[in-house]
């Protein structure tokens, strides 16, 4: 039997799957560690890309086994060099034996979620091969679970530094996120406060090897506190492996993390609360 602090620390991994640079989740982990394509998209005025992923945890032992489709998509706008304004959006839906399950009264609007997150950025170069930077981001909540417990959206900001070495083969990122979620109500459903606001580290190691593959080990940590004032501590570590052909990149990944009652974490933990693999496919314009 879980307890209510262990149930906090689950409901904090989950949520917000679409706070650019500094959510934990599975969703943001994908986005940060998997690379574009090298190719004239980077450089664009309007880049873009389109993606799928299939998800699934392995630590739900429920049969048969889910799996979680996402078709998304992002847009930016770059005003020069160091300016930008994007745009992502992302559809979601769980399957069970190959079809969307929904009960008998529900729509399919009901079990397809759809998520966007709009952020403002500003990137800044260090002596050439490292940089810096700062962003603003926001994102409304659509999904059926955040309308029932009162989730209207999370809105927030932190700063990223990059450091390259070895003609970039070796990346070492640092980003660091402070976000608030609008709520409608101070509890849920089942009696629980909700999130209040939340602070988020990632660290991020990636290496490039044989011109077109990368490799990612990241760890997260975040902190949250509950409107009732509880504060929970969760945090994760991911593994990423992917492969550039121009515009397209395939990669896998593999995230697992927890929750902790006295707030002290270990790297590289794997524990029985979150062991979440994927599969994906991008496109860059």
């Amino acid at each position: 039997m879980q307890t209510a602090a262990g149930l906090r620390g689950i409901k904090s991994l989950v949520l917000a799957g679409f706070v650019l640079a500094s959510s934990l989740t599975f969703a943001q982990t994908v986005r940060t560690s998997v690379a574009k394509p090298h190719s004239k998209a980077e450089n664009a005025k309007w880049p873009a890309y389109l993606r799928y992923s299939v998800t699934s945890d392995y630590a739900d032992n429920r049969t048969p086994r889910g799996y979680t489709h996402s078709i998304g998509g992002a847009v930016s706008y770059n005003f020069n060099s160091r300016w930008s304004l994007g745009l992502e959006t992302e559809l979601r839906a769980e399957t069970l034996r190959g079809q969307i399950e929904k009960g008998t009264e529900e729509s399919y609007s009901d079990v397809l979620n759809l998520g966007a997150n709009l952020e403002l950025a500003y990137a800044e170069k260090i002596y050439g091969r490292h940089s810096y930077g700062f962003f603003a981001h926001g994102s409304p909540l659509f999904d059926d679970a955040s309308r029932r417990e009162g989730h209207k959206g999370i809105v927030g900001g932190g700063g990223t530094l990059t450091l390259n070495f070895f003609g970039r083969a070796y990346s070492l990122a640092n980003t660091i996120d402070a976000s608030a979620v609008l709520n409608s109500f101070t509890y849920d459903a089942a009696g629980e406060a909700n999130p209040d606001y939340f602070y988020t580290y990632k660290l991020d190691n990636s290496f490039r090897f044989w011109g077109a593959y990368k490799f990612s080990i990241s760890f997260g940590a975040k902190v949250t506190r509950y409107m009732d004032g509880f504060t929970g501590y969760s945090y994760n570590s991911s593994y990423v492996l992917s492969r550039s052909w121009n515009n397209v990149t395939l990669g896998a990944a593999y995230v697992n993390g927890g929750f902790t009652d006295d707030g002290r974490v270990s790297l590289w933990y794997v524990d029985q609360y979150r062991r979440v693999a994927t599969l994906m496919a991008n496109y860059a314009f």
